[in-house]
């Protein structure tokens, strides 16, 4: 049996493992200089996601570059592998990466462009409004619908039908795939 001594003992040996091993099981060296600008920089979300994960797998383990394959993108970043491809061309885009392939079936090695002054900010997309006028209505492409004089806007009287239900006969209850009066398997 264990006294109360040796559990604080074990408990304060515990917060001290954790504090000094951070070191000992890996950190990302990367300059102050770069992180400085980087938080300034406009990215989206999951381009962010990204972007760290790049920089995880190149500085986090000594390299310049490193062969990042679309599942490794999934697995670190929790972003579906059909969307990895366009946070990659976004970051591309601004310059904030480079990448390489040196065959098919290799993955893409990919690298952090540390000159920022370089970086690009992304470009912000406009919605460029088409009109298309119509008989009676003009609809435009965000689907917003605004009816002419000359249509008709009157709305037809939808009939409902009542269910007639016989007083005699008792009422069906609904069957539940379940009840807690029977026993599931």
């Amino acid at each position: 049996m264990v006294g109360l001594k040796g559990i604080v003992t074990v408990r304060i040996q515990k917060k001290l493992n954790m504090v000094g091993s951070k070191k000992q099981n890996g950190f990302t060296k990367f300059e102050n200089e770069w992180f400085d600008e980087l938080l300034k920089f406009p990215l989206p979300g999951r381009a962010w996601r990204v972007l760290l994960f790049i920089i995880r797998k190149t500085y986090g383990w000594g390299k310049k570059q490193d062969r990042i394959s679309l599942s490794q993108f999934e697995l670190g970043t929790g972003i579906p592998r059909n969307q990895v491809p366009k946070e990659i061309k976004k970051l591309k885009d601004c310059n904030l990466i480079g990448s390489h392939q040196e065959g098919n079936r290799k993955p893409v090695s990919y690298w952090f462009k540390k000159d920022y002054e370089s970086w690009k900010p992304p470009r912000k997309t406009t919605v460029t409004l088409q009109v298309v006028t119509k008989k009676d209505a003009t609809v435009s492409q965000k689907g917003y619908k605004t009816v002419s004089q000359e249509g008709n806007n009157k709305r037809k009287k939808e009939t409902i039908q009542k269910k007639e239900v016989d007083k005699n006969q008792p009422e069906e209850k609904e069957k539940h795939p379940w009840s807690p009066n029977e026993p599931s398997f």
